[in-house]
Order: structure tokens, then sequence, then C-alpha cells
């Protein structure tokens, strides 16, 4: 796993402890990512934020409002029938994570809203206030154990909601829990990516999509070298939209996305897809033969 340190204990004492103090600090502080600007950065995170195309599921009514969330804005509802969302996590490593929801407390909202933690198997509620304003920003709601997948970690539903108010839907984030899984390997130099030893990219890249020609479905890869809000979109050739597989914010890294002609019943031919990050742009042509 990627994106944390350990260090000797005799290095925590050096410089008067100023190393141990500061991971002391690091870990108590509300969880944030490097991409929001504020220094305090958590290890070995996740973020779904609540927009995502591939890792929410919403059921029922909801809407999406600008009122300033994580990332910015928030999907709500006050629908009495059964509503649900749900969180997946892309998770490579089982271990112990602690599970966060993003809260930005309000008097329209429901005094309580019920989430579901899906734990080894098996799956915990938790009650939390969306009104306290001790749940602002970062809130914990449990830990789950998570064996790797892509697994519905966490659910909201409204089976609390109250008359005329909302339950809100915004980010949600794993952590990985070094007290209840201390034993979890860091990294490991035999971790190949794209046929080369995983590192940080020092550049965007959009690589050729594999395979190809394809049917029904590709994989297309692409490299950041540092978190941004991403596109990728799958076009034909006389310009007309055909699916967006990514709207959202991705962290620096390899990345890699399976696109399925099946979803859209697409004909044989010729289709382009287009990757955006930040001042990046660049497009590959791909061919889908029945």
């Amino acid at each position: 796993m990627k994106g944390e340190s350990l260090f000797f204990y005799e290095a925590l004492k050096a410089n008067g402890g100023a190393l141990g103090d500061t991971l002391r600090r690091l870990y108590s502080m509300p969880a944030t990512l490097p991409y929001r600007g504020d220094n305090r950065w958590r290890p070995v995170s996740s973020v779904i934020n609540e927009d995502s195309t591939t890792n929410t599921i919403r059921n029922g009514s909801w809407e999406q409002v600008n009122v300033l969330g994580f990332n910015p804005k928030i999907y709500w509802s006050k629908d009495t029938a059964d509503v649900s969302f749900e969180w997946q996590f892309d998770v490579n490593v089982p271990a112990w994570y602690s599970v966060y929801a993003y809260l930005i407390p309000n008097f329209l909202f429901s005094e309580f809203a019920n989430y579901t933690i899906y734990t080894g198997g098996d799956s915990v509620s938790t009650i939390v206030s969306q009104r306290n304003n001790a749940n602002k920003s970062w809130t914990k709601l449990g830990d789950a154990y998570v064996t790797p997948g892509k697994k519905t970690v966490l659910k909201l539903d409204n089976r609390l909601l109250e008359s005329g108010k909302y339950i809100i839907a915004d980010a949600s984030m794993l952590i990985l829990n070094r007290k209840l899984s201390p034993n979890v390997v860091v990294t490991s130099v035999d971790d190949p990516v794209f046929g080369e030893l995983q590192a940080v990219p020092t550049e965007h890249e959009l690589a050729q999509n594999f395979p190809n020609p394809f049917n029904p479905e590709t994989k297309i890869r692409f490299s950041l070298p540092k978190s941004g809000f991403v596109t990728l979109k799958i076009y034909d050739v006389t310009g007309r939209l055909i699916s967006t597989l990514l709207n959202e914010q991705i962290n620096s890294g390899h990345h890699e996305v399976v696109f399925s002609s099946s979803e859209s019943n697409l004909p044989s031919g010729i289709y382009i897809y287009r990757l955006t990050a930040d001042k990046f742009s660049a497009s590959g042509k791909m061919v889908l033969l029945k």
C-alpha cells in the first residue's frame, strides 16, 4: 500500500522529539486530503465523493443541490418512500479501516441519520446527528474489516427521517486503521504497474486501450502526477458523447478504467476516448469489432 512511511523507534526521539511530536499531532487532527490545501493529511486513505459515477449507488429520489459540501455539492432527500445511498470502495489489501462521512450540520436536516457499515461479512448500524456542530467536516462512523475488491462499505437510509426535513449524502472516506491492523505491509518493491515498478508518476500519461480491437470490454489506463479533477469520456467519430466513465476527483498515481460497449449496445466501429486532468488533455482511438 502506498502513501505511508514507517520510522524506526529511535528516530522518533531525534531533534528533541520533533518527529514524534509531528506524527502525534498528525494522527490527532481531522482527516483531509492533500489537495484540500490545509496540510492536515492522513495516511493511506481513499475518498469517494457523492457524485462518483463509478463508486456510488443511489436508490429512490435524491437531488443534487448547491450546498457547500466536500467537493462542493451534496445530495439530499426528504422522500418518505424507501431511499438509500451506498459508497463503494476499491480495496487492495485485507485490513481494518476506519470509516468516515463528511457532514455539514444544518437545521434543515433531519436530526438523526442511520448509516450501515459492512464489515467482515456482517453489518453494523450507527446513528449520527446531522445538526450537531461537533460533527462538522470528517466524522468517524466506525471501523470495518474489508477484503480486496470493489465493496459496498457504507450505506445511508431514511428510516429516521423527520417530516419535512432532509437526509444528506456527501463524501465518504476509508483510512487504514493501524491499531487494528498493525501488520499490514505498507509497500513492496515487487509491485508492477504497466510493466514497471510502481511510483508516483512524474507526468500525465494516457495509454493505448487494451485489448484493441475489443469486444465487448477494454481497459483504459492513465497516470496522474498529482491529484485533481479528472474526466474520461467516450465519443463516436462524429463527436457524439457515448459515455462518461469518470467525472470526479482522482488521486495521483496509475489508474485503470474498464469500458464496456454492451452497456450502450454499440455497433462495430472506431471510437475516441478522451482524458482531461488539470491542464492536460489527450485522446486515443479504439476499435470495437463484433
